[in-house]
């Protein structure tokens, strides 16, 4: 008897086991080709479908769960302004693109019209209250797909039970997929994401509109787009260890020059005039640059270099990120902090001054006055874990030291506003 129940407990443990493990499996993650139908509800009740590959690049956002736990407002914002940061995405561009919204609702009745209208009034109102969504060419008050989802019952391996927020490529493929607070999508690994500007008149300014081409050497089928407001383009690189030549048609014949950049606004290098338009093949340390394959390395093995060297000073640039307008230290920004705190206890004779940069957008003076709280948030912090003070110094430079072309009222995207908020470690040897 006791042999047979203990057989049974142990056939239960196993089944329970593995739908444990089998439900794992049924969370999609990047990477997975999705190939489903979402049936849903539009608003007046009638039934639809919504399919998955559909053509379109989609951000699909999940506003609650099956048991009915909703977002708020500030989650809205959070989603909202990953929308605006993936405008060459969401903006005018050559290959179609949606905002998606799934809402689970035991049916479609006034309370669930009410939440749809008060999503699209949330993103409307964030859309408003940011400046950065006067610049041109981006639509960013456009409204959400929403879909009204009744059956709680998920089929394996579907979207919906996903991430918060996910990116889904046109032909089907989850490019990610995690909670809105971590979510971060910078396009496909591997692709080329440049920008083409063109100097006039002593500033420089977007190419947009204009198609430009990745030419595999070689080979005569190539990847093409056209640039958006900003000038940005993204292209596929189907082999990283091959030579490529971009090629950029344009009927303007008053356009004399253009400059190939990162999406944050780094020039690369001056295109070619040809007959046809614009010509430059790119080398392979380029490449890599515009692919975003070259990774920072850390800044304990760059001090270990520094300190081997005969060098007195070492500059390092870290991006802590801060919430807007803001200067409390997020947890995000707590593992590069510890690593800092590492090295200067690790080596006491070292001091270190904190710089803080801000972009261009908002008031001068507003923006030293972040900058220095910044520094001085992040020296504090240095302080309560055991670093003498003598040894530190807060210094705020707000936009004094822009990187790029975009200072006082030159419309910009975000990323290449993104590049001049950072904050700088200059070690010295004493």
């Amino acid at each position: 008897m006791n042999r047979l129940l203990f057989s049974i407990i142990f056939l239960f443990l196993c089944l329970l086991s593995f739908s444990q493990g089998s439900d794992k499996n049924t969370v999609p993650k990047p990477g997975t080709q999705l190939n489903e139908t979402i049936n849903y509800f539009k608003d007046n009740g009638t039934a639809a479908t919504y399919p998955f590959p559909n053509n379109a690049f989609t951000l699909f956002y999940r506003f609650n769960n099956v048991k009915g736990i909703a977002d708020n407002y500030d989650s809205v914002y959070a989603v909202v302004n990953h929308v605006y940061r993936l405008n060459r995405y969401f903006g005018p561009r050559r290959k179609p693109s949606r905002l998606t919204c799934a809402i689970f609702v035991k049916q479609v009745d006034a309370e669930a019209i009410a939440i749809k209208n008060k999503i699209n009034a949330w993103s409307a109102a964030i859309g408003d209250s940011l400046v950065k969504t006067n610049r041109a060419g981006f639509n960013f008050n456009r409204p959400w797909h929403i879909l009204f989802v009744t059956d709680t019952v998920l089929k394996p391996g579907s979207i919906l039970s996903a991430g918060k927020v996910s990116i889904v490529s046109a032909e089907g493929q989850l490019l990610e997929t995690s909670p809105i607070k971590t979510f971060k999508f910078n396009g496909k690994k591997g692709s080329v994401k440049g920008k083409l500007l063109t100097e006039h008149q002593g500033k420089k300014v977007p190419v947009p509109n204009v198609l430009v081409s990745l030419f595999r050497i070689g080979v005569q089928s190539p990847d093409s787009a056209v640039t958006d407001a900003y000038g940005d383009f993204e292209l596929e690189v189907p082999d990283q260890n091959s030579e490529y030549n971009i090629v950029v048609k344009t009927p303007n014949k008053d356009l004399d020059n253009i400059i190939l950049a990162t999406q944050s606004g780094q020039e690369i290098s001056r295109l070619e005039k040809t007959k046809g338009g614009f010509e430059y093949k790119l080398i392979p340390v380029e490449l890599v640059k515009l692919t975003e394959l070259d990774v920072q390395e850390d800044i304990s093995l760059v001090f270990q270099k520094f300190g081997k060297s005969k060098d007195t000073d070492l500059k390092v640039t870290e991006n802590i990120l801060y919430a807007l307008g803001q200067y409390k230290i997020e947890e995000e920004a707590k593992p590069v902090l510890n690593k800092v705190i590492a090295i200067l206890k690790d080596n006491p004779k070292v001091k270190l001054d904190v710089i803080s940069h801000t972009d261009a957008q908002g008031i001068d003076k507003d923006n030293q006055v972040l900058s220095e709280k910044r520094s001085k948030s992040v020296v504090d912090y240095f302080i309560s874990k055991g670093i003498q003070a003598n040894r530190l110094k807060a210094i705020g430079k707000g936009e004094m030291e822009i990187r790029n072309r975009c200072i006082n009222d030159v419309d910009c995207s975000d990323m290449e506003h993104e590049y001049n908020r950072r904050t700088e470690f200059k070690f010295t040897k004493t």
